[in-house]
């Protein structure tokens, strides 16, 4: 899968938290389905989509940090744990637009 498709994206952050769980020292997270989203309306795939785009592009300096420690042989576990927070978080949230509310669009703004 190539990470400009939607599913690549997805893919991309499965993988994500495969290895930074693997520097955090901790189990992976049952990876999000994102499948959800299919039957969400256009709106909201698009916002799931660029925050995806988001997530992934905020977590590339923190995972080559981590990496870069871990090469040195320092412990990267703590800061790992806190990123994969941060992860966890943003993917929750990302979760949060499949949850159909009472507007039938995007908020408008007053």
């Amino acid at each position: 899968m190539t990470p400009g498709t939607a599913q690549g994206r997805w893919a991309a952050l499965r993988e994500v938290d495969e290895v930074l769980s693997a520097l955090a020292g901790i189990e992976p997270g049952s990876p999000p389905d994102f499948r959800a989203l299919r039957d969400a309306p256009e709106w909201r795939r698009q916002l799931a989509e660029q925050a995806a785009a988001d997530i992934a592009a905020a977590l590339q300096p923190g995972l080559c940090g981590l990496s870069a420690l871990a090469m040195r042989g320092d412990n990267p576990r703590p800061a790992a744990q806190a990123l994969w927070r941060e992860f966890a978080g943003a993917g929750a949230a990302v979760l949060g637009l499949t949850v159909s509310g009472t507007a039938s669009g995007p908020p408008r703004e007053a």
